[in-house]
């Protein structure tokens, strides 16, 4: 084997590598989404769930603005 046939190789076995986790990936995500329609389906109050997880989120994110606003206005003094 010389050279620019090993690389050739190497760049197949490279290609294959990518399509196979590619695959893998594919298969995840459709599991994933599986499972969350089926936790959608199986729990009642799932629309409720989302809403305070929603909400929780949303303070969580107010509360680290509001923390970034005194921070600058610490630095910059104004």
């Amino acid at each position: 084997m010389n050279l620019i046939e090993t690389c050739g190789l190497v760049g197949a076995m490279v290609a294959c590598g990518v399509v196979i986790i590619a695959l893998l990936l594919f298969a995840l995500l459709g599991f994933c989404l599986i499972l969350g329609a089926a936790d959608s389906i199986t729990n009642p109050h799932a629309t409720e769930d989302a809403r305070s997880e929603y909400q929780n989120v949303s303070a969580q994110i107010g509360a680290g603005t509001a923390g970034m606003n005194l921070a600058v206005r610490n630095v910059t003094g104004g």
